[in-house]
């Protein structure tokens, strides 16, 4: 996962990524139903029976055999059927104005992680929501899961969010292949003047697996009701292939080009000692610090209190472990208070399982001090987990 900040109080416009249309989104922000983060997770729970004693497994075989086997046999959606208005009520005050306050009486952009994570989820959830089942019953026998934070990009509003006014976040799901999805997201906040101001912009890549086969679950197909909906959905599509593409020149998979050759070459010679006769002793260029010491690691343990509906560890709060680890990182290395600009490529390679170790590694990757006239520092964070072993 990587996060870009800026050691400079000011934070500067950047171009927002995602596919929303403003006639969504005004759409959006008209809905009077505001459902309050807590709720929604509490809704979730019941919707999908999850079990206070995380030990406990749901059985959910009976659900799936209602569900078809062929995506052409289940109902198509539209991009309303998903929407959601969340809302995270800091205006009342009380200990959830304090859980979302930073020590700069600002948000702290970690909590809103956790929120973005539930909101795309539960958009999802209402996507592939089946019908005809009875009371009682699982009422979306998928599970769905995040695989993919695409991009989140933060307007210049973000810099003047005030803790005392109500946060909006608004959502639904704009893309759907066979069994993955794709949320996107708006946060924003009514300014002094009475007006919405968008404070960010996030796509959620998410998939449905069969949780009796364990394997990839068929969705809900979505189709546009109008013309701003089919652009919507053709640059989600785009998104898509821009994704496969990155994936496929990934230095996993392809040697680096010519370009990238030279550069590491260039390194290579600005850090070699030439009075020397070996390769192992280098020089550090000046006013610079090798990448060894722009290096900060931590472990956590993984409790019950952390899990998901699914009695695994919540991804919205690695998503804010790995935020707060990479923004320390980024102060210490600047020596100064940094802010965030955007955070790209949060990546889930595996569950992580309630009483494992969780071990986090921040490291910083790249810093420029011409290109925006401001140093902006790039963190990658590392989540390794070993499985835990229960003593009965």
């Amino acid at each position: 996962m990587a996060f870009v900040f800026s050691n400079q109080m000011k934070i500067w416009k950047v171009k927002l990524w995602s596919p929303g249309s403003n006639q969504l989104w005004r759409k959006m922000h008209n809905v009077t139903e505001l459902i309050d983060m807590k709720t929604m997770r509490d809704n979730m729970q019941k919707m999908m029976k999850s079990q206070e004693i995380w030990l406990q497994t749901a059985n959910r075989k009976s659900v799936m055999s209602n569900v078809p086997s062929e995506q052409s046999q289940l109902p198509s959606k539209f991009m309303s059927d998903s929407l959601i208005t969340g809302v995270i009520p800091l205006s009342t005050g009380g200990e959830d104005k304090l859980k979302y306050l930073n020590p700069y009486n600002q948000v702290r952009f970690g909590r809103l992680l956790e929120d973005l994570d539930t909101l795309a989820v539960a958009c999802c959830y209402k996507h592939n929501l089946v019908p005809g089942l009875a009371a009682g019953e699982v009422l979306v026998p998928r599970a769905i899961w995040t695989v993919l934070v695409d991009r989140i990009d933060l307007t210049s509003a973000f810099n003047d969010v005030s803790i005392d006014e109500d946060i909006k976040l608004t959502g639904h799901v704009s893309w759907v292949g066979k069994s993955s999805m794709e949320s996107t997201i708006q946060v924003s906040q009514r300014n002094s003047e009475g007006v919405d101001m968008k404070l960010l912009e996030a796509v959620f890549v998410m998939v449905a697996r069969d949780p009796v086969e364990n394997k990839a679950a068929i969705v809900n197909r979505l189709h546009a009701r109008n013309s701003e909906e089919k652009n919507i959905l053709e640059l989600s599509r785009n998104h898509q292939a821009l994704r496969k593409s990155m994936s496929d020149e990934s230095l996993l998979k392809t040697i680096p080009n010519e370009s990238e050759r030279s550069l590491i070459h260039k390194i290579f010679i600005d850090t070699l000692d030439s009075t020397a006769t070996t390769f192992k002793v280098r020089r550090k260029p000046a006013d610079t610090i090798w990448m060894e010491d722009a290096m900060l690691k931590t472990v956590r343990i993984c409790f019950p209190e952390q899990k998901n509906i699914y009695n695994k560890i919540f991804g919205g709060f690695l998503m804010r472990q790995a935020f707060e680890l990479a923004w320390a990182n980024a102060c210490v290395y600047s020596k100064s208070r940094c802010i965030t600009v955007a955070v790209d490529d949060i990546i889930f390679r595996a569950p992580v399982s309630i009483g494992s170790f969780l071990y986090l590694s921040s490291q910083v990757g790249y810093t420029d001090g011409h290109r925006m006239q401001k140093e902006q520092t790039n963190l990658r964070c590392q989540l390794s987990c070993p499985k835990p072993t229960l003593r009965v």
